[in-house]
């Protein structure tokens, strides 16, 4: 079983998905598989500082490259249904930004799920929301609880990550101070959402929904 969380670019950057494995026998501990992809144009793109980590994590496999100018919704979905043939996927949060909405909608047929019985919610992440969720990343991070296998990438997005405090103290990754890309640490927080609120019932209070 697993739970995902889905951070859409807006056109020629990173787009992650991110899934969440607890464990059988301690349900804080997770393993965190991560898939990203970004237009080829964007690897090869002099004006973009990070292109030789790009080139390198692509030869690698860490990430997967399409065609063109712009991020391919299409491919995308395709990818994840064939993800949901291996994996027992659970509920799927994705960010209501960049057509999330119409992504949603897309994939919620691509997986074959009804409107009666949804397993794909879009999300934001407002500090009230997703605040309470961030605390319980950070207390499972500090406590080893969280495995991502190694990936560079996600890696390189949580060392590169800020964290804006609002003055009711909820916390929320701040895309526009943080030093790289930090898209898979949002999906993991959208995964992570999507997780406490699956079954059992979480221990930490959350909004209604993110």
């Amino acid at each position: 079983f697993c739970a995902g969380g889905i951070d859409l670019s807006s056109v020629d950057d990173f787009t992650c998905v991110v899934y969440m494995f607890p464990y059988d026998d301690d349900r804080e501990k997770v393993d965190v598989l991560m898939r990203t992809w970004c237009p080829e144009e964007k690897i090869w793109d002099t004006k973009n500082k990070y292109k030789e980590q790009y080139q390198a994590w692509a030869r690698e496999g860490w990430l997967h490259v399409t065609e063109g100018t712009a991020i391919d919704y299409d491919f995308v979905r395709h990818e994840i249904v064939e993800d949901s043939k291996v994996f027992n996927m659970g509920l799927i949060g994705v960010d209501r930004q960049f057509q999330g909405i119409g992504f949603s909608m897309d994939l919620e047929k691509d997986l074959g799920h009804t409107e009666k019985r949804p397993i794909v919610i879009t999300c934001t992440n407002h500090p009230t929301r997703i605040g309470p969720v961030c605390q319980e990343f950070e207390r499972r991070l500090l406590k080893k609880k969280i495995n991502h296998g190694g990936n560079p990438i996600l890696r390189f997005m949580i060392d590169s990550v800020a964290v804006r405090i609002s003055p009711d103290g909820d916390k929320k990754p701040d895309k526009d101070k943080s030093q790289g890309k930090i898209d898979g640490v949002i999906s993991m927080l959208y995964a992570l959402d999507r997780l406490l609120r699956s079954t059992p019932p979480p221990k930490i209070k959350l909004p209604m929904s993110i």
